[in-house]
């Protein structure tokens, strides 16, 4: 029997790349279609073998496969494709119809979706099923799944997580989200779609299938700091009527503590062993491309998708703890024009925040934005190949959700850290 044949259109992307793998296990024959350039989320596929060519192979009409699936940002590439002749689905309509019928961990929130999969992966021993935003996916045949469930054009609201987590709610995709009052009134729709669901009590929408975590006093799971240095946290933690005193927590910034107490809340939803759950929580080790970090004799190289002003502000917050007498350095590449066309002062404002900042862009659409801030902002300064060539000890935080290796490599030329 003819295994089914499935195309990805945009494989690289970090959603089409980890269903890709998932599929992939599932017995499926995949193989798909992206731009030329090196990614991230390129490592996995090769190792798996599943194949991948340029867009310029793609062949239409004669493509020789029962289902393309393709990523909403190449939506108009497909428009002459006669449907009648090959079924079509986006990434999101496809995961929702395999979703049905099973137990799905969805993962929701305006940041920090990805660290909290990988999280919740080491908590549960990478034995669960994995949709994770950075190109990592799983099958394991009768495990429930841990996923992403993202909220662009409420893409998240076809799905019907068992548990889902909202991480937090702040204003984004205003291409498609006209106010703050609809994009909360789509989380708040979502937590209806769900079993159940634990919400970030800044953001509760008092739901009869609602728990809150955060630092209020009144919501079930919560927290206050006792300690904090380079290392991380000491924490006194609530869980319900239960205290635990000088929890160690293990790593820097404070959203992770939220994040932390988020994994912890699902470990007693399926009623693990706490302190079991702790430990492996504490083992986590990161995602890609999420506070990556390169240590050398004076220099740190932070990699990090941040895209957002109250993410930028956030690795601020993380180096200061980490490393308080380094000068901070940003090279922000920004993503989309309307992101940086509607929350421009709040960009400002976080990018003011470092001791130097630099903007990196090649993108016209973007250009007029970029020169605006520059010229408004004598500190912002526009990226060059030459940044680098001081030996101040300092911190490099390269922040975008574009590929910003190239320059990584260059600055750690310029600073001796990496031979040509």
């Amino acid at each position: 029997m003819n295994k089914l044949r499935i195309c990805l259109y945009g494989i690289k992307g970090s959603g089409l790349a980890a269903l890709a793998q998932y599929l992939d296990d599932y017995g499926v024959f995949v193989y798909g279609y992206d731009k030329g350039e090196e990614l991230f989320t390129e490592a996995e596929l090769k190792r798996r073998n599943i194949i991948y060519y340029p867009f310029s192979y793609f062949l239409k009409q004669q493509e020789n496969c029962d289902i393309i699936i393709y990523s909403t940002a190449y939506k108009e590439n497909l428009k002459d494709i006669d449907k009648s002749k090959i079924l079509m689905l986006e990434y999101h309509e496809i995961l929702s119809f395999m979703m049905e019928g099973k137990y799905v961990i969805g993962v929701s929130g305006t940041h920090g979706k990805t660290t909290t999969v990988g999280m919740l992966d080491y908590l549960f021993d990478h034995k669960f099923s994995l949709i994770q935003g950075d190109g990592v996916g799983r099958y394991v045949s009768g495990a429930p799944v841990i996923m992403e469930c993202c909220e662009y054009k409420d893409h998240f609201l076809l799905y019907r997580p068992k548990i889902g987590l909202i991480l937090s709610v702040e204003l984004d995709h205003t291409d498609y989200f006209s106010s703050y009052n609809q994009y909360r009134e789509s989380f708040k729709k979502f937590g209806k779609n769900c079993e159940k669901y634990y919400c970030y009590d800044l953001y509760h929408f008092d739901l009869t299938n609602e728990c809150l975590i955060g630092k209020k006093e009144d919501s079930y799971y919560h927290y206050n700091i006792t300690k904090r240095g380079p290392e991380g946290f000491i924490i006194n933690l609530y869980l319900g009527n239960k205290l635990i005193r000088g929890d160690k927590i293990p790593f820097v910034g404070e959203y992770m503590i939220k994040l932390y107490l988020f994994c912890l809340a699902v470990a007693e939803h399926f009623k693990m062993n706490l302190n079991l759950a702790r430990n492996r929580i504490k083992k986590f080790k990161g995602v890609k491309r999420r506070f990556n970090i390169v240590k050398k004799s004076k220099t740190i190289y932070v990699d990090d998708y941040a895209h957002q002003p109250s993410q930028i502000e956030n690795i601020y917050k993380t180096i200061t703890q980490m490393s308080p007498t380094y000068a901070k350095v940003l090279i922000f590449k920004p993503d989309r024009a309307s992101r940086l066309h509607d929350f421009k002062d709040e960009f400002v404002k976080s990018f003011l925040l470092f001791d130097k900042t630099y903007i990196l862009n090649h993108d016209e659409d973007k250009e007029k934005l970029v020169q605006e801030i520059i010229e408004e902002n004598p500190q912002i300064k526009r990226y060059s190949d030459s940044i680098g060539k001081d030996n101040n000890p300092c911190i490099y935080c390269f922040l975008s959700s574009k590929k910003v290796s190239n320059e990584i490599k260059q600055v750690m030329i310029n600073r001796g850290d990496l031979s040509i």
